[in-house]
């Protein structure tokens, strides 16, 4: 890297194969992570479910969410959600300009 590709690379081990370099870190390829990309992420469907009626999108591995929640598996209950409509509305509430009633 560098102007004159003098400095060598701080990306370790390629980035396992799973990622590229860029600016000495590494990009990691889709459902992985760390630093060097050797870190294969947990699956919704499989590895974890997705809560509070959040679906699983298995080909972005990624829990669609309520509004009321949040967080990789729809764990985390949102202090102030707006709703998009009377499905995200909890106990058969309905949703008026973004708020549930």
């Amino acid at each position: 890297s560098g102007r004159t590709c003098s400095k060598a690379s701080n990306c370790s081990d390629k980035c396992s194969k799973n990622g590229v370099c860029v600016a000495g870190k590494c990009i990691c390829n889709e459902f992985r992570t760390g630093s060097d990309c050797s870190v294969v992420l947990p699956k919704c469907g499989k590895d974890f479910q997705c809560l509070n009626l959040g679906v699983c999108n298995k080909s972005k591995n990624k829990c669609t969410c309520p509004a009321f929640y949040s967080g990789h598996d729809c764990s985390i209950r949102k202090s102030n959600p707006i709703c998009p409509d009377d499905f995200n509305c909890e106990n058969n509430g309905r949703c008026f300009q973004g708020r549930c009633l």
